[in-house]
This record gives structure tokens, sequence and C-alpha cells, in this order.
């Protein structure tokens, strides 16, 4: 299809292209009208016991801390596996959620390859209010905080060798985060627009074929009653003669 066939079809079927451009405004304003949300954003690390011999309590190779991170993350998702995703800085407002929390372990690696070594636990709050968002944010560092004390009480571990944990930032700031509404207007103009041109052009075709295929089954309509027309004709002297 030509540029000046394409320009045809548009302006045939230009009630389509008007119904389709209404559409577009209309999921337009209700993108581009969308409030924004707030988001927090904080690392619940694990440090080892500190002793004589191992003073440094985050670079400490001694302590598997990357499992039991694992382990509490595990928990705390009752077992739900998050998605692994191509980035660690990957955030839930980016993904499209407005209001939920995510914890996991950050993958280093890729998402065919993971690596989930390290003792940092990744946690994001994303919410409509700054109090809801602040409030959960420290309820789930309680929480982690819970489980990694109990799972070392189950094990039978010394509290003078038990892990401790630090969340980084301690104070995390609660943002605001806010869509760009241009790029959003673009981006749901060009979609509304090729959509558009594509349904009615797919529209125009199929209505093509069928005035075209018209023809033929009136023709073939015409020659099956012909062919009816001529084989009573063809019986009627064969029941005449039954008759007499």
């Amino acid at each position: 299809m030509t540029s000046r066939d394409l320009l045809l079809v548009v302006l045939r079927r230009w009630y389509l292209m008007l119904l389709g451009a209404l559409l577009t405004v209309a999921a337009l304003y209700v993108a581009t009208h969308q409030s924004g949300v707030y988001f927090i954003r904080y690392t619940f690390t694990l440090l080892a016991p500190r002793n004589e011999f191992y003073q440094n309590q985050i670079q400490d190779p001694h302590v598997g801390m990357g499992a039991m991170a694992g382990l509490i993350v595990t928990e705390y998702n009752a077992g739900r596996r998050e998605p692994l995703l191509a980035s660690a800085d990957t955030t839930l407002y980016g993904e499209g959620l407005r209001r939920g929390s995510r914890v996991r372990v950050p993958n280093y690696g890729s998402q065919w390859q993971p690596l989930l070594t390290t003792p940092d636990i990744d946690v994001q709050v994303v919410g409509p209010t700054q109090d809801e968002v602040r409030s959960e944010a420290q309820r789930i560092k309680a929480r982690l905080a819970g489980i990694l004390e109990q799972r070392q009480d189950d094990l039978g571990i010394a509290q003078t060798m038990q892990m401790t944990s630090l969340a980084s930032p301690a104070s995390p700031v609660v943002a605001y985060v806010g869509g760009s509404r241009g790029r959003v207007a673009v981006g749901v103009g060009a979609v509304g627009a090729t959509l558009t041109t594509i349904l009615v052009v797919q529209f125009d075709r199929w209505r093509e074929r069928r005035w075209e295929g018209r023809p033929r089954r009136r023709r073939r309509r015409r020659r099956r009653k012909a062919t009816d027309v001529a084989a009573g004709q063809d019986r009627v002297p064969v029941l005449a003669d039954r008759t007499g």
C-alpha cells in the first residue's frame, strides 16, 4: 500500500478515524490527569557478629550472610518468588505500581544468570500518601528484624554470635514521583494514531473483499436457481406419464 492509497482509505473511512481520535483524546485525558505517588526505598543490611578477631561487620567472609538474607526474604514473602529483573535499580513506580511494597534480595546478575549473594535486602514502598508509605516502611523494617532474631533463636545461636541489622539510610526520605505529562501525551497520541490507522485499513480491506464477493455469490445463486428450474422441468413429463 502506497501513501496515496493510505490517504484515500483515511478519507473514505473518515468516520472511523474520527471515532479513533475521540477515543485517543479520552485516553489522553485520563493518562495526563493521573496523580503522582509517594515512594520510599532503603536497604536492610545484615551485619556479621563482631568479636576481637573480626572487627569489620560488613566485610566478613567467614559468615554466610547472603544465605540468611535469602531466608528472611523468603519467609517475609511467604514463599512467593519475586520476578527476576534486568536491573537491581528497578523501582516499583517504574513498573507501573501505584500502591504496594516489595522486599527482595537485589539481583546483581541477570534474568538468566541471577547473582543473589549480597547480605542486603532491598525494601521499596509506594502509595498515595506520605503517612501510608512511611508507616508501611517502618512496619516492614520491624518485621524483617523480628524474622532475623527469631531465625537465630530457633537455631540456638548465642547472643554474642548473632547477626544484627542496619537500615540505610536510617531515616529514608519519602519522595513524590510524578510522570512527565508531555511524554505521556506523545506516547498515548502516537499509539492511538497508529492503532486507529491499522484498524481502519484492516476494516477497509475486509469491506472491499466482502463487496467483491457479492457478485460471485449472486451468480452462484442464479446458477443454482436455473439448475433447480431445469431439473423441475425435466421431472414434469415423467409425472404426467405416470398419471396417465
